[in-house]
């Protein structure tokens, strides 16, 4: 029996990634949730090492898939961070989960995976996360975030969710 395996995602494999996402996106109650990135904002954030997307695979589907996002000076403004430098800022998202696996704890397997893989590289992790989406955002609070408050962006309203790395 083959185990979940996890892998960086490459640009080679964005389309089946996409593919994924979208049959995903289509079973949502709330799609706008997941975000609205496009086949070339992926490609330019991977290409300039903006995003790392990990996906957990098994018998080469998709389980689900998480980002580690850079912060740029907006985007720390808009998450009410002004207090961090930008080095210290990482973004915990988009996380997904594949229809197949939901409630199964893979979320708060991915969170932590992240948090192992940035290391000691960044003192604050973040999150926004719509205010209805209870569930990621217990399961981001069962990892140590805490809500900072809630913000308006260009998908809507939502919630903060900040992590400061324990030293």
């Amino acid at each position: 029996m083959e185990k979940i395996r996890v892998e960086k995602l490459s640009i080679e494999n964005i389309d089946k990634y996409l593919e994924a996402l979208n049959d995903v996106i289509k079973n949502m109650s709330n799609p706008e949730w997941i975000g609205d990135f496009t086949r070339d904002d992926y490609i330019f954030l991977i290409k300039n090492n903006i995003i790392d997307i990990y996906t957990w695979l098994y018998n080469n589907n998709y389980v689900g898939a998480a980002s580690l996002i850079k912060v740029d000076d907006i985007t720390k403004h808009e998450y009410l961070l002004d207090e961090y430098d930008l080095n210290e800022i990482i973004d915990f998202g988009p996380i997904w989960v594949s229809n197949n696996y939901t409630g199964h704890g893979y979320q708060v397997m991915f969170i932590k995976y992240l948090e192992k893989r940035i290391g000691n590289k960044y003192n604050c992790m973040v999150t926004t996360i719509d205010p209805n989406n209870l569930a990621s955002i217990h399961n981001f609070q069962k990892c140590g975030f805490k809500s900072i408050g809630e913000v308006n962006l260009k998908r809507g309203k939502r919630l903060v969710l900040k992590k400061i790395r324990e030293e």
